[in-house]
Order: structure tokens, then sequence, then C-alpha cells
């Protein structure tokens, strides 16, 4: 059995499961604003001078988190940064985030019960020639998973199982956002009943219809900048 290319496999597996976001970036203008919050609305907390080193955990709609002697220290417009640097700022320390080990911890016990099922399931006959060798479909399998079927197709199976995140809009002038949280934290100009962004309630679609006049559209963003004379704000608005 060849276990060194399973070692292998194993090895480029957990590194690329266990690799954190955490890069660093350089600043690309004369002076980069860091804001409390993703966008421009947001007050101006600090600032970077051209040529720091940045470090940046995670990016959304162009904005990215700036890590600040281990914690989030705001929001840098990514524009004005770049990417190719290596060099450490002493200066920034990134603090200590999760890493992906679940994940890894389930790759690992697939190659186990993998590992297994080929060595206990084996033919362990081939020392006595009297045994007879069973058949493969004869054994008892080691699990309830299917040894026989290939770790790419099993590593497919669980990241199906994953739960993946959609996007959300507001409704009101189609503003994009990976999270509740940041949408409704940003300001809103359509917005009749506020400053803040409204989430969009209806499912993510090819073709959104103005519940007022039914003007088409692409997208929310494309939609909502529509003017809509039925509508008493003037714009159209996506129906569910």
């Amino acid at each position: 059995m060849n276990y060194k290319g399973i070692i292998i496999a194993l090895t480029f597996l957990l590194t690329s499961f266990w690799a954190t976001g955490n890069e660093y970036y350089q600043v690309r203008a004369k002076v980069l604003n860091v804001r409390s919050g993703p966008g421009l609305t947001y007050p101006v907390v600090s600032k970077f001078s051209f040529g720091d080193s940045v470090l940046i955990d995670s990016i959304d709609s162009g904005w990215g988190q700036v890590i600040n002697n281990g914690k989030i220290g705001g929001y840098a417009y990514t524009k004005y940064l770049s990417k190719n640097f290596k060099a450490k700022s002493k200066h920034i320390k990134a603090p200590k985030k999760e890493s992906n080990s679940w994940v890894g911890t389930i790759i690992v016990i697939i190659l186990i019960i993998y590992i297994l099922g080929k060595v206990f399931g084996g033919d362990s006959g081939k020392s006595s020639k009297n045994k007879t060798v069973p058949k493969v479909r004869d054994r008892v399998p080691v699990s309830t998973i299917n040894i026989k079927t290939p770790i790419k197709q099993n590593m497919e199976t669980i990241r199906e199982s994953i739960p993946k995140h959609n996007n959300v809009y507001c409704k009101y002038c189609g503003q994009l956002s990976s999270t509740v949280q940041m949408l409704t934290g940003g300001n809103c100009r359509k917005n009749p009943d506020g400053q803040h962004h409204v989430v969009y309630e209806g499912s993510e679609k090819s073709q959104y219809i103005c519940k007022y006049c039914g003007h088409p559209a692409s997208s929310i963003q494309m939609l909502t900048g529509g003017h809509c004379l039925k509508n008493q704000t003037g714009f159209c608005e996506p129906a569910l």
C-alpha cells in the first residue's frame, strides 16, 4: 500500500484548510483613512501614510478590516492598498484567529477510516494458502462511509454539507453586503423612513420587478436606480 502518497496528500489538505486569511498590504496613497465602519459615512478613527504596512483580515465590498494591536482597528478602502508586499510591520500584531481545524479534523478522520479499511479489510489470507480470500462484496464495511469512494468525492460531499451564506441587499438602493449587520449599519439615502439600509427579504433572482410599476431589471441596484411615478418615494422598489 502506498502510505507515502497518503501522507503527502494528508499534509497538502491540512495545509490548505488550516491557512488563515490575514494578509499584509502596503499603503499606496499619501494618506489612508481608517474608518469605524465599511463606508465613507463612518468617522475616521486613524490614518496610515504612504508605504506603511497594513494587516487586513477580510475584505467585503472593497472595504478591508484593519488589524491593529491584535484587534479589529477599523476599515480601510482597499483601492489604495497594494497586495504585492511581504514585509511585516513591527507595530502590527495579528490576532489569534480560529482556524479551520474542524474541517481538518474531518479530513483526518476520513483518511484514517480509509487506511484502516485498506489494512484490516484487505486480503489477510495471503499468508496462508489454505484460506479463502473473501470477495469484496462479502466484506463488512468498517464505517458508514464507503471506503471505495475516492477521497476527492468524499471531500466534495463534506463541502456541500457546509452551509453557504447568501448575499443581502438593501431594498431601497440595492447596496450589497455579505452580512445583515454590515448592511444595516450603513446609511441609505433612498430610505423614506430612516437613515439606514433595510434588508430585501426576497431571494436572489436573474430578474427583479418593481412592485409598483412592473419595471424589470437584472439587479436590485439597477432597479432601484430607476424612477417610478407610482411610488411616493419616486424610485422603483423590488417585489418579493
